[in-house]
């Protein structure tokens, strides 16, 4: 009774009807994520959110662990004390890291505040120069003149005399009509800050004690996993943290590199705000393919306002870096670091970017060349055991000819 109960896996119906199960219940699965993804993408995010400030914490830490590698193990070296040589180390990488941050701060906001009141003046002066324009062209004679004088009678320029406050009474009701929402991004914005300084504090805490963190990590995973599981994670993080350090440090060399270029041509043409865009071209060059167009776009429209020809005159400058990097500094300094092809650096940006946005464009390209990599091992392993399974069937195949062979000679033999 019970053989009679037993499953025969070798039979092609059962299997036929084993993976119909597997579809059917891959296709439930889709249906109700798809119906269900909403709340489930929404639960994700609270999980992210609670843990944000450790997120913060892992990432700053991560960024500035070089840093501290570097004065503990070649600068100061004349620190015995082991203790003090990290916590110096630390103080100063915390240091370097506000002091970057400020400086961006410093050559990125004043000329914010500039930018928007060359708006306002240059409108101004764009009407006051329309107005003198439909002047001079309505006092002479010809086509241009008579449809200029038709247009002047029915639309009232002077209005355009008055610009400023136009725009004021506009931001006004712009500012009464998203309030809410305004204060919305305030509040989130207060607790990404707040999330910012305890993920600072945290980070300190692993930067100091990093020893004492893996001493911890690795003793969890020898309570839980197999020493074969253990390699393999052990593997994978050495592999992660080379791709993204590699990837990251040289993207950012590169964006410092493109951020210093276009300062230069922008001062060799004098230029208006070359801090800020120079800044801006080099922030947003670190995101791969998108970076150069979302630095651009804003950049020649703050020139614009200020020189309308020095902004045709930047575009063309920009094209030139970005053919200049493309060709001869990205391929020095990156190298191949991910040997993705450029369709899953697409592919990479798009799906990453729509789930996290800016900060997801950054890292899309190292996580998946990551997640490449496992799944490259996983297949290789895969084949390498179906390799095997053949060569042992047709060692035991071979095995049970090689008696019927001896006794069919031995008969022969006989004979």
């Amino acid at each position: 009774g019970d053989a009679e109960m037993k499953i025969n896996w070798n039979k092609r119906y059962t299997t036929y009807a084993i993976y119909a199960c597997i579809v059917l219940a891959a296709i439930i699965f889709f249906i109700f994520t798809g119906i269900y993804i909403q709340d489930i993408w929404s639960g994700v995010l609270k999980v992210i959110d609670v843990f944000s400030p450790l997120i913060y914490g892992s990432a700053i830490a991560y960024i500035l662990h070089p840093i501290v590698r570097l004065f503990e193990k070649r600068v100061l070296v004349g620190i015995k004390h082991g203790v003090v040589r990290r916590a110096i180390s630390v103080i100063i990488a915390y240091l370097f890291f506000i002091s970057v941050i400020g400086l961006l701060v410093y050559a990125v906001v004043p000329q914010l505040v500039r930018s928007f009141n060359d708006l306002q003046s240059s409108l101004a002066r764009y009407s006051e120069s329309l107005q003198e324009w439909v002047a001079n062209v309505s006092a002479g004679s010809g086509i241009l003149a008579m449809l200029v004088r038709t247009l002047t009678k029915n639309v009232d320029l002077s209005a355009l005399s008055q610009p400023l406050t136009q725009i004021m009474d506009s931001v006004y009701k712009l500012l009464k009509d998203f309030s809410p929402h305004i204060m919305g991004f305030i509040s989130s914005f207060m607790v990404q800050l707040k999330n910012i300084l305890l993920g600072l504090v945290f980070s300190g805490y692993l930067l100091c004690s990093k020893e004492l963190v893996l001493a911890q990590i690795n003793k969890l995973m020898h309570v839980f996993l197999s020493a074969d599981r253990m390699k393999r994670i052990k593997d994978t993080v050495r592999y992660t943290d080379k791709t993204f350090g590699k990837y990251l440090m040289g993207t950012f060399a590169d964006a410092i590199m493109v951020g210093l270029l276009t300062a230069v041509a922008m001062l060799i043409f004098k230029m208006p705000y070359v801090p800020l865009v120079s800044v801006l071209i080099g922030c947003t060059n670190i995101i791969p393919i998108f970076g150069p167009f979302i630095g651009a776009i804003p950049s020649v429209l703050f020139i614009f306002i200020s020189d309308p020809i020095k902004a045709l005159w930047f575009i063309v400058i920009i094209l030139v870096i970005q053919q200049i990097d493309g060709n001869f500094i990205a391929p020095r300094i990156l190298g191949d670091s991910t040997g993705l092809p450029a369709i899953a650096v697409i592919i990479a940006i798009t799906v990453m970017g729509g789930l996290f946005g800016i900060l997801g464009m950054i890292i899309a390209v190292p996580s998946f060349a990551v997640i490449a990599k496992i799944i490259d091992d996983k297949t290789k392993e895969k084949i390498a055991e179906k390799a095997a399974k053949r060569a042992e069937r047709h060692s035991k195949s071979s095995e049970n000819l090689s008696p019927n062979k001896t006794e069919k000679e031995s008969e022969g033999d006989e004979q």
